[in-house]
């Protein structure tokens, strides 16, 4: 609230306090202990400057309220994306000598429709954190696990769904996220001692991160979303394959 405000609503407040039946009974008790004027004047200010006071924290209260309901509604039209990771698949690309993870990821938005864009990640052993490389698809990519083999676009990937179309409030959107790290990371896969920190930001460049840490539990089969291509492997289907693109920064 400006000072003008300020006081505008300052004066509105001492003026309705001055006007109140605090002098009336005042005068009354002067005119019954038959007070000379010079103590009705005194008392009469100091009434007065007590009033002020009043009417200043009245006026501050009334500021406090109205900026707390401005600052709600300002949050309410902010984008709140709520974001998870979920099951992860992963793979040793000798073309790029690099490990990919492909990971599930979801965002929920509970404010204003946004787009989630500048993704990053980071891969971490121990103390030691490496910053990993983002991905998107030149065509088909097939990875085998087992008996089943699951083939990716850009359409499954979940910045691709998040940057091209924006996500509106209570919408849920989910996808993989792919990033790299150069060398062949199977060993540090299989000992479960990574973990991978995913991070995007909404168009207010609001941060957003989250944690995938793998599970000792045994996994039956591959885990991915309904809408993803997964099928049986065929003696005739050659080892994994497909082109990966450095998105634009």
């Amino acid at each position: 609230m400006s000072l003008l405000l300020y006081l505008n609503a300052l004066w509105k407040y001492w003026w309705a306090l001055m006007s109140c039946a605090v002098f009336t009974g005042l005068g009354v008790y002067a005119a019954w202990q038959e007070k000379s004027n010079h103590w009705v004047v005194g008392a009469s200010i100091v009434a007065a400057l007590i009033l002020f006071l009043v009417a200043a924290f009245l006026s501050w209260n009334e500021e406090h309220r109205l900026r707390m309901v401005a600052e709600a509604q300002l949050a309410d039209r902010r984008p709140r994306f709520l974001f998870n990771l979920g099951a992860m698949i992963w793979q040793y690309n000798r073309e790029r000598d690099a490990t990919a993870f492909f990971v599930v990821g979801e965002i929920v938005n509970q404010g204003e429709p946004s787009v989630a864009t500048h993704w990053s990640a980071t891969y971490n052993i121990g103390a030691s954190s490496e910053p990993m490389t983002g991905f998107y698809l030149h065509g088909e990519y097939v990875l085998t696990v087992g008996s089943e083999s699951i083939t990716f676009t850009n359409n499954d990937l979940l910045p691709a769904r998040t940057l091209s179309r924006r996500v509106e409030r209570g919408e849920h959107r989910g996808g993989r996220l792919l990033f790299t790290v150069p060398g062949n990371r199977t060993a540090q896969v299989e000992s479960l001692q990574f973990r991978i920190d995913i991070t995007c930001h909404d168009y207010l460049r609001t941060p957003y991160t989250a944690s995938y840490a793998p599970s000792p539990a045994p996994v039956d089969g591959i885990q991915h979303l309904p809408s993803e291509n997964v099928q049986p492997v065929q003696a005739s289907v050659a080892s994994p394959g497909g082109t990966l693109q450095i998105p634009p920064s």
